[in-house]
């Protein structure tokens, strides 16, 4: 999906280094915390009274959580790769949910992308579909038996299987709507599917992997293109940055508490920011 939220070809629409830098941290937390980087990245400007990122801007953004992903996953991913002369190898296994996981959005993307375009372009309607992914966690929590009935609906699992794979990629396909977040509709499709909170947001950032990376990949030559100053550096370095602390954090954090802190984040700012855009 290209990410259009600011005048295609206006790199420099972002001016300061500070607002760079704030977008880069905006980009580095939303991206990884179930709370929509899309639904931030068009939503903050327009409440500082900015005008939103442009397209080139928002791939180096981009590109800077991917990084965060790859030298946080780093290990795993290397494990993977060496695994992958294996036959019958838990590294093949992997990256075969992994290709499953990402074909849904790709195709999505690629079939609907100037709609989806057209829907971020309305910051006000963009805050209050945020409703979408407080209710999507919170939901995820009540089916899996976590909140609500006292006791597990079912034994929770720590390895993804086929089924996950298939839905948590379907999953990824949908959170290209506005308001729903990709880390927040794939882990809590997994948590709904039995899986751990931990293992679900696990295999969420490792679908993530192929998913920003197709994304942004054709972009990314034009974004370089257009002249790197202080105020890129500062948003690319910012969302790395951010990003690997996001994941880390968030990872601990699911071993012990459950979404209801950031369903109830999403449904705050979803109504305070569509209340103060109106």
């Amino acid at each position: 999906m290209r990410l259009r939220y600011g005048a295609a070809g206006n790199a420099r629409a972002v001016v300061t280094t500070g607002l760079a830098a704030l977008l880069g941290a905006v980009q580095g937390l939303t991206e990884f915390l179930p709370i929509s980087s899309k639904t931030h990245l068009v939503v903050v400007p327009a409440l500082l009274g900015e005008r939103p990122p442009s397209l080139e801007f928002i791939v180096l953004l981009h590109l800077g959580t991917f990084v965060a992903l790859l030298v946080y996953f780093a290990r795993d991913l290397v494990r993977i790769v060496t695994d992958l002369r294996r036959p019958g190898s838990e590294g093949r296994r992997l990256t075969l949910l992994l290709v499953i996981a990402t074909i849904p959005a790709a195709l999505v993307g690629a079939s609907f992308e100037s709609t989806f375009e057209r829907l971020l372009e309305d910051p006000r309607g963009v805050a209050f579909a945020l409703l979408g992914t407080a209710v999507i966690l919170a939901g995820a929590e009540w089916i899996a038996g976590t909140v609500g009935r006292g006791r597990l609906a079912r034994p929770l699992r720590g390895v993804p299987s086929t089924r996950d794979a298939i839905a948590m990629g379907i999953a990824q396909a949908f959170a290209l709507l506005p308001g729903v977040s990709r880390s927040g509709s794939t882990m809590a499709t997994g948590l709904s599917l039995g899986l751990t909170r931990e293992a679900a947001a696990r295999f969420a950032f490792l679908m993530a992997i192929p998913a920003i990376a197709g994304a942004n990949v054709i972009e990314l030559p034009e974004a370089l293109g257009g002249g790197i100053g202080s105020a890129e550096i500062a948003g690319f370095v910012s969302s790395l940055v951010f990003g690997y602390a996001a994941v880390a954090v968030l990872l601990r954090y699911l071993r012990r508490w459950n979404f209801l802190p950031f369903a109830a984040y999403c449904a705050a700012f979803a109504i305070v920011a569509g209340v103060s855009l109106s």
